[in-house]
């Protein structure tokens, strides 16, 4: 603590020592005093409060029975509620939400020592994440937060989000698609310019639920994930690009096609090892800027897969193309390694010379921008024997998507996602006869997935 200067006493009243020492002292007091005074810090409040409801507040110095005050956006005090239970320690207390107009209220909080400062709110929309970064017209996207929709707390559902150019131009305010309390799905106008766009949410309820809310990046990885602004950029140009619903299908080269069995010799016949064709045809199209190897359906036989940048594994039919395996492992049978890869339209699987209760993996890397779509995985060998075989795990910066897959599974887990960004699984259906499903995933989206048993 630091101290000024005594006093300077009145002229002809001059201090000795004992005065000077007095003073400091009287002043060391009072200086106490002003350091022991608290006033009250709230860091967390109740969310979705309609009037009659109770509204905790979590922070420290909650004491002498706190005094709440609800704010007005224009500063004046809506209403003002005396604390209804307290804690003894100071970390929490709750009111009564006073029969005031549904809406966002701005609380201040009175102890003995006076007012808390901290600016918190109650009921005020809080947008946290967008479903993707980046966005083409006709496409649905979901804002992911907390109070987006004022019906929760006695309101009427009106929330509207809006798109706010970064240039400056010409603002779109959207109709959502659906609304709930935590999510807003909305799709990206069809004529909208290419570009970069803030974010914004509004409830239209009272007070500061007429506030437009801007999205802002509440990530603890923010090299990886932004989430300020939506970059919309064109429709990917390839229906099957086009149906993985996402905008970073248009990082991969779906221009460049070439037939594993016509232009590399993959026989497809059950037979034979095919792991030599397949990992020439996906080699070429790596070092020639990426691109699709397709499979027509058939059996391919392989031991292991290495998947560079920007190559996709493409089958004819999710059922008439089959992919089978050997290695074991859980370094993954088939890897992903660079940026940008995929998985298309097949039936993975191990060999059957491969025993059931060999621990391994079917696919395991990193995950930068990787998709697996309309892929079956088959570990199902009989549901009375434990397979100790897994369909993946990923690690990595992501995105990652899995999409329109079918799981057969035993045991072990279903999946494994431990990626730094989002990790959609979107339209799945999960066969299992038992196990564990685990994913470890920074933003994850569950979508549409359905659950049963063989």
């Amino acid at each position: 603590m630091t101290f000024g200067t005594p006093s300077r006493p009145a002229a002809g009243f001059p201090l000795d020592a004992r005065g000077v020492a007095l003073v400091f002292l009287v002043e060391l007091a009072l200086s106490g005093a002003r350091a022991d005074a608290q006033t009250p810090v709230v860091f967390k409040v109740s969310e979705g409060v309609r009037p009659d409801g109770i509204v905790s507040l979590y922070g420290e110095y909650l004491t002498c029975t706190p005094t709440v005050r609800f704010v007005n956006a224009d500063g004046t005090a809506a209403a003002t509620a005396t604390s209804v239970q307290t804690d003894r320690g100071g970390h929490f207390c709750r009111v009564v939400f006073p029969s005031i107009p549904p809406g966002a209220y701005r609380l201040v909080v009175k102890n003995g020592d006076g007012w808390s400062t901290r600016p918190v709110y109650v009921n005020r929309a809080d947008p946290r994440w967008l479903s993707d970064e980046r966005a083409y017209p006709g496409l649905q996207l979901k804002l992911i937060g907390r109070n987006l929709d004022a019906a929760e707390y006695q309101g009427t559902r009106k929330t509207q989000v809006r798109l706010v150019p970064l240039d400056g131009g010409q603002t779109v305010v959207i109709a959502p698609d659906a609304v709930n309390p935590y999510c807003v799905d909305f799709s990206v106008p069809p004529t909208l310019a290419s570009g970069k766009y803030y974010v914004e949410v509004c409830t239209h309820s009272a007070e500061f639920g007429r506030a437009w809310v801007r999205l802002d990046n509440h990530s603890e990885f923010p090299d990886a994930i932004r989430d300020t602004v939506v970059q919309v950029e064109a429709a990917p140009t390839s229906s099957v690009a086009l149906a993985l619903r996402v905008a970073w299908a248009n990082d991969f080269n779906w221009k460049q096609v070439v037939d594993a069995k016509r232009d590399f010799r993959a026989k497809g016949n059950g037979l034979a090892d095919d792991t030599e064709a397949i990992q020439n045809a996906l080699d070429h199209v790596r070092r020639s800027g990426g691109g699709v190897v397709y499979l027509p359906n058939g059996v391919y036989k392989v031991s292991s897969l290495i998947l560079g940048s920007r190559c996709i594994l493409q089958g004819e039919s999710r059922e008439g193309t089959v992919v089978m395996v050997a290695k074991t492992g859980d370094d993954g049978a088939i890897v992903p390694k660079g940026r940008a890869q995929g998985i298309s339209s097949m039936t993975l699987k191990y060999q059957p010379s491969v025993p059931p209760r060999s621990q391994a993996m079917l696919l395991a890397g990193a995950a930068d921008r990787l998709f697996i779509d309309n892929t079956k995985f088959d570990l199902l060998r009989n549901p009375d024997i434990s397979v100790q075989q897994s369909p993946y795990y990923f690690s990595g910066s992501g995105p990652l998507l899995i999409a329109r897959c079918q799981f057969c599974l035993s045991s072990r887990n279903l999946w494994d996602h431990a990626v730094k960004n989002r990790v959609t699984f979107r339209d799945n259906v999960i066969d299992m006869h038992d196990g564990l499903g685990l994913c470890i995933g920074l933003l994850p989206i569950f979508w549409s997935t359905q659950m049963g048993v063989p």
